[in-house]
């Protein structure tokens, strides 16, 4: 029949990654059983539906799902009117200062990108520009749209002009001193009540906070790369953070159409302490197969991003 060619051509079309969750196949099952005569079919899909329920994919998704609302709701300590902002200044035009732009720009915010030096914002300001351009070729975004996000972003390379900005973000290189030396200026040219947002992935941000004045206005806000791309932002809170200004670094997640998740000041705050668990758990493995004699132990660093066992460091 027509119908059961068609599924069968859609179920070959299906990714890798598609037949590894049971549902795709399900409703492709589901779609067949519209052949059937009319009570048939609607006890084939419920048959379908209930095999699905005890699933572990099943079971994982409805997690997720409500792990991601419980996520975004701030513990009452937290709670608080978050600071309004309109303008966004990244500091660092890298591949994750530029996303980060594009994020702020694609909800309307006006960005302020500033770089130490002319050719360093000139190639973050390409990135920015060439993300738009690349959109409108293939049809995913207006030129008019488009001309109107670029509209709203000042490149520059004036620290004076961080006072403009509501909200400053570093996006530089995941260096101690390089990041305290940032916050330095930070600190002293951005504007009374502004926050300031570290992007760091696992540094202390209380010891970032500590390079300027007003520790309880500084916050952690760990995008992901690319940061226009990935939904996962980390809210960090360091220990002398105002309520507000969490509430700020949640709101604004949200604004940008990410999954804002507070954390707490620790290694890998979440997405590398998973990571570091991962991965250390891999190279355990893997030299306990290539060197099964040899001893185990752990040593752990807030300056790696991973744990890496003295074994594996001889294995590898």
């Amino acid at each position: 029949m027509a119908v059961h060619a068609e599924v069968d051509a859609q179920r070959a079309k299906l990714t890798m990654r598609q037949r590894l969750q049971p549902a795709y196949s399900t409703l492709l099952d589901a779609l067949a059983a519209s052949a059937l005569p009319f009570e048939e079919g609607l006890q084939k899909e419920r048959e379908l539906f209930l095999g699905l329920m005890p699933t572990t994919a099943a079971r994982a998704l409805r997690y997720q799902f409500k792990a991601e609302r419980d996520a975004s709701k701030l513990p009452e300590k937290w709670q608080a009117p978050p600071r309004p902002v309109r303008t966004v200044a990244v500091v660092g035009a890298g591949t994750m200062g530029a996303g980060i732009a594009i994020a702020a720009l694609d909800v309307g915010l006006s960005v302020l990108l500033l770089e130490q030096d002319g050719a360093a914002l000139e190639r973050g300001r390409e990135r920015v520009t060439g993300h738009y351009q690349g959109r409108v070729a293939a049809g995913k975004m207006a030129a008019e749209k488009a001309a109107d996000n670029l509209a709203r972003l000042t490149p520059t390379v004036e620290w004076r002009q961080l006072q403009g900005a509501d909200l400053v973000i570093e996006a530089v290189f995941e260096d101690p001193a390089v990041k305290q030396a940032v916050f330095r200026q930070i600190g002293a040219h951005a504007r009374p009540g502004a926050v300031l947002a570290t992007n760091t992935s696992y540094l202390d941000v209380d010891a970032i906070a500590a390079a300027t004045s007003r520790p309880q206005d500084v916050v952690g806000m760990h995008f992901f790369s690319p940061a226009n791309v990935m939904k996962l932002l980390e809210v960090v809170r360091g220990s002398l953070t105002e309520a507000n200004v969490v509430a700020t670094g949640m709101a604004l997640g949200s604004v940008l159409k990410k999954m804002p998740v507070l954390t707490g000041n620790a290694f890998g705050f979440i997405g590398n302490r998973i990571y570091n668990a991962c991965c250390s758990g891999c190279l355990s493995r893997w030299c306990s197969l290539r060197a099964p004699n040899r001893g185990w132990r752990k040593r752990t660093s807030r300056t790696s991003s991973i744990t890496v066992s003295a074994r594996a460091q001889r294995c590898c």
